[in-house]
């Protein structure tokens, strides 16, 4: 307890003597500068990473923002050569028809019924030399049980052998109203996939569209305007919204 007094007694009167504060004092600042020169140097590496990290980070935003637009236009790449491969399609089409509900007989010659249909249904003297070539659509395969199954007879697909002749069938195809049958353009898949939509929408409550059709491979609608309707062709399903 004694050595306990002394030393305090010599602390105390140390502290009273300027030049022990002093030093005290300078010692205490020296290691204070020393903690901020350290600190500063931890910030300045720390400022020089987060300057890294931003300089990457904007390469990496500018890199991708490159590659959207690289894929945008393969994207619109595509679409025009989709466009350009579905029109070449459709216009090698452009002799051919689907005639449909025409009741399938066993070793049938569809060239020669093709052309009966034509002369006593639709009025037209179609003969077998007119057509190039005709023949029913593949059977469709029921893919749970792979067995064949037919529900309506298959359409004939007719190619004639000129666009003449293909237009008379189609000019009188009303004619076919009042039996099972029924003459449309062969369209590719994608043209029946989008006339398929605009009918469709046509049939739906308050749509824009009223009616649609198709004429050369072309789909076209009629569209609901304030004086009435107007005829407008579409391209695609975008085109179909659009409308609304």
């Amino acid at each position: 307890m004694a050595n306990t007094r002394i030393s305090k007694n010599l602390v105390k009167d140390a502290l009273k003597d300027d030049d022990v504060l002093a030093y005290i004092k300078g010692a205490i600042m020296e290691a204070l500068d020393s903690k901020f020169d350290e600190l500063i140097k931890r910030l300045d590496t720390q400022d020089g990473s987060i300057l890294e990290l931003h300089n990457r980070i904007n390469n990496i935003e500018s890199s991708l923002a490159n590659l959207q637009k690289r894929h945008q236009k393969c994207e619109e790449r595509n679409k025009w050569l989709e466009k350009q491969l579905n029109d070449q399609e459709q216009y090698s089409r452009r002799n051919c028809v689907r005639l449909f509900g025409v009741p399938e007989k066993e070793n049938e010659n569809t060239n020669q019924r093709v052309c009966e249909i034509a002369q006593q249904q639709l009025g037209v003297d179609l003969h077998l030399q007119d057509i190039d070539r005709s023949h029913r659509v593949p059977r469709r395969t029921d893919p749970a049980s792979n067995e064949r199954r037919e529900i309506k007879p298959r359409a004939i697909i007719i190619k004639l052998t000129s666009y003449q002749h293909r237009q008379k069938l189609l000019q009188n195809r009303r004619k076919l109203k009042s039996t099972k049958m029924s003459l449309h353009e062969d369209l590719t898949k994608t043209n029946r996939s989008l006339l398929w939509e605009a009918m469709n929408a046509s049939k739906v409550q308050g749509s824009n569209i009223l009616a649609a059709w198709s004429t050369n491979g072309r789909i076209i609608v009629s569209v609901k305007t304030n004086n009435g309707s107007m005829k407008r062709q579409v391209n695609s399903k975008e085109d179909l919204l659009a409308i609304g």
